[in-house]
């Protein structure tokens, strides 16, 4: 008996019963039952992720993903900002057949996004709150199990009609742009976007760790992300707002996620010590050398991680290619623009005149927390880096030294 075997029972189990009690409704039922049915749906939600034996084993019942589906709406485990946030991917909200008519077309046009993820939870409430001989749920069952399985509980196949309703009404009647695709591809379904105005962004989760790292918000005090912020952008490269805006850019925290763990894995500094200069153990004006010599350190890890990722395919990528150049152009100018700073720090080093009374980056431990030690020299060696680079990639060595650090070393005393 394999040892999943128990496991697989436990949840064929729980779906039955859950079926039964979705049929049955919250209406009238003992706390405890009610707290056993949530146990049931954490057991259907979460262990059929722990491994594929029992993943297949939930699948053969072809309520399943339905079931799940009308529960995560039910309980709130579905978050409201993503809009197929909680809908497994063989439930069809967009296409399928529905016996529902939705309201006219002018009141249609007058819904809101957050209406629209407002009306699956009063389906479900109602739903929930009728009991089993009440004529109109009877009737509301009869009429919306049109091409959905046998299996599948009534009241599921009333908030999926329900769902479908809304969806291609809204869809008919709303601006085609509203209507994107998921930029995750491993799944590019089709969902509503809503109005720019209609935005949940400050709510929802943040982007990509990329743009997270190239944006000013949630900047900590008292820490370089604020130099790592600047740094990320100091190429001159850009993230659209709707970059900026996963619930605009994907239908599911899900979805978001694994983009935005896929995009980290390809990044040539994934799992580096960017303040690697913080082990420097010298002080004043020897300290500069010494962190620069770190820094090139952590760049020759960052250009062996990248030789390494473009030469390891990896499929199922949920990132397009372009969007990986695209940031690791922007990942690498961070890295390099950093090696600038160090760079001229340490010519001013060299001399006790020049370095009189200047607060030289990599001088003092946690440098990159201060902006009086890099905000003017960031932005001359990003300008500087701007217009002379070239394909060099990531620098990790003087011997062969790119143009842009001979300008730099021949402007170093104008940077501070």
């Amino acid at each position: 008996m394999l040892y999943e075997e128990p496991l697989s029972r436990v949840v064929e189990y729980a779906m039955g019963q859950l079926c039964e009690m979705i049929e049955d409704g919250e209406s009238g039922k003992p706390k405890a039952v009610v707290a056993m049915r949530r146990c049931f749906v954490h057991i259907v939600h979460k262990l059929p992720m722990t491994s594929t034996v029992l993943n297949r084993s939930a699948h053969q019942h072809v309520a399943f993903e339905h079931v799940l589906f009308y529960e995560r709406i039910r309980l709130g485990i579905s978050s409201p900002h993503y809009f197929l946030d909680g809908v497994p991917s063989s439930v069809q909200i967009f296409s399928g057949v529905t016996a529902m008519n939705p309201s006219q077309d002018s009141e249609l046009a007058k819904l809101r996004y957050r209406d629209l993820i407002a009306d699956r939870l009063q389906t479900v409430g109602k739903l929930e709150q009728m009991s089993n001989d009440n004529p109109r749920k009877i009737q509301l069952i009869s009429q919306n199990r049109a091409g959905l399985h046998r299996s599948i509980p009534g009241p599921v196949c009333v908030l999926v009609a329900r769902c479908r309703a809304m969806c291609q009404g809204v869809r008919r009647v709303k601006r085609a742009q509203l209507f994107v695709q998921c930029c995750n591809l491993n799944c590019n379904r089709i969902f509503y976007t809503g109005e720019i105005q209609e935005a949940w962004c400050n709510a929802a989760s943040s982007a990509t760790s990329a743009s997270t790292a190239s944006s000013d918000d949630g900047v900590e005090e008292g820490s370089s992300s604020q130099y790592w912020s600047k740094v990320y952008l100091s190429g001159g490269a850009s993230v659209t707002q709707a970059e900026k805006c996963p619930t605009k850019r994907f239908c599911s925290t899900a979805c978001a996620s694994e983009h935005t763990t896929h995009l980290a894995a390809m990044m040539p500094d994934t799992g580096l010590t960017m303040d690697a200069d913080d082990g420097a153990t010298r002080m004043g004006r020897a300290r500069v050398a010494q962190s620069l010599k770190l820094a090139l350190k952590r760049n020759e890890m960052a250009a062996r991680s990248l030789r390494n990722a473009r030469s390891r395919f990896r499929g199922n990528l949920a990132v397009e290619a372009e969007e990986i150049r695209k940031y690791r152009e922007m990942h690498i100018t961070a890295l390099n623009v950093d090696i600038g700073v160090l760079y001229a720090s340490s010519i001013i080093a060299e001399s006790a005149v020049l370095s009189k009374n200047k607060l030289l980056p990599g001088s003092i431990l946690y440098w990159r927390d201060d902006p009086l030690f890099w905000a003017k020299a960031v932005a001359a060696v990003a300008k500087i880096y701007s217009s002379m680079r070239r394909k060099e990639g990531i620098v990790s060595s003087m011997l062969t030294m790119p143009r842009f650090l001979e300008v730099i070393q021949a402007k170093a005393h104008t940077l501070f």
